[in-house]
């Protein structure tokens, strides 16, 4: 498992791809990851690789979805979440649900 903390600004092209720098590239690789899962949350972009989003459902799944809070937080943050490939250039395609969602706009 790895961590990258901090804030990035990339550009995104017309058709919603993000450019992942190789600060997060390398730790994906490293961790012999093809794919993000990809949330929008409280007016940001969140990833994770699919072996972290899968202990975060785990932990989900253990909670009540009868306490309005958790069932709050499920509808927000995981039932939106999108596993996207990142492609040769090292890019991640962000489904439109999830640029409307993060206030993302094109170039």
């Amino acid at each position: 498992m790895f961590q990258v903390r901090g804030r990035f600004e990339v550009t995104m092209d017309v058709k919603g791809r993000l450019p992942l720098l190789s600060r997060l590239r390398e730790p994906i690789a490293a961790a012999k990851q093809t794919s993000l899962v990809l949330t929008a949350y409280e007016g940001g972009l969140h990833g994770y690789t699919v072996d972290r989003w899968r202990r975060i459902e785990r932990r989900m799944a253990a909670r009540s979805v009868f306490d309005r809070r958790t069932r709050a937080f499920l509808h927000s943050f995981v039932a939106g979440a999108s596993e996207v490939r990142v492609d040769g250039q090292g890019r991640i395609n962000v489904p439109p649900a999830l640029r409307r969602k993060a206030g993302l706009t094109g170039p």
